[in-house]
C-alpha cells in the first residue's frame, strides 16, 4: 500500500509540475541545517523542514529570489504537510535535476524559446535552482552558480526519489 501511494505521488507531483506559472522542485538545501519556511521574503520562519526529509514543494510568484509555496510534500511518506499560513522559500535551498538519459545537448537559453541565443549548454545530469517561470520554461541558475538561463520543462525532474523516467 505504502508503494501504491509513493507512485500516485510520484504521478501527482509530475502532473503538478508544470500546471500555468508554477515550478515543481525538491528540497536542495546544502547548508546542513533544518530549512526554514517563513512567512514572507526574509519574514519570521513559520515552519522548518527536517534537514533529514526528502521533500517536493510546489512553488509560485517569484520575487527577488523569493518563491511562495503553494504546496510541500514529504515525499518518502507521501504526506502534505500543511502550513498555517502563506509559506515563503528562497531559491538557494531548493533545485531540479535534468533528466538527460540519453546524453543529448540540453541548452540554457537568454530567453524562454527555442530560437533564443544559448547561454549555456551540457550533457550531465545537473541540479539547477529555479529563478522565474515563463510557461513552459523556467530560468536557472546551476546549483555552481556559474551559469543562467532558460530551460524547457521538459528536461526537468522535480522528484527526488525517481529519475523521471
Amino acid at each position: 500500500m505504502k508503494r501504491l501511494l509513493l507512485a500516485m505521488a510520484v504521478v501527482m507531483t509530475s502532473l503538478l509540475a508544470w500546471s500555468g506559472d508554477m515550478v515543481s522542485v525538491f528540497l536542495f538545501d546544502t547548508s546542513g541545517v533544518d530549512t526554514n519556511i517563513r512567512n514572507a521574503p526574509k519574514g519570521k520562519v513559520i515552519a522548518k523542514l527536517d534537514r533529514t526529509g526528502e521533500y517536493i514543494l510546489t512553488l509560485t510568484e517569484p520575487k527577488n529570489g523569493w518563491w511562495k509555496i503553494v504546496d510541500v510534500e514529504e515525499a518518502t511518506e507521501a504526506r502534505e504537510i500543511a502550513l498555517k499560513t502563506a509559506g515563503y522559500i528562497h531559491y538557494s535551498v531548493v533545485g531540479f535535476a535534468t533528466r538527460n538519459y540519453g546524453g543529448e545537448r540540453i541548452y540554457l537559453r537568454e530567453l524562454p524559446n527555442e530560437s533564443a541565443k544559448v547561454a549555456f549548454s551540457f550533457t550531465d545530469e545537473l541540479v539547477l535552482r529555479p529563478l522565474d517561470v515563463v510557461g513552459d520554461w523556467v530560468k536557472v541558475v546551476t546549483a555552481d552558480g556559474k551559469h543562467t538561463g532558460w530551460i524547457e520543462d521538459v528536461w526537468i525532474c522535480s522528484n527526488p526519489l525517481t529519475n523521471c523516467c
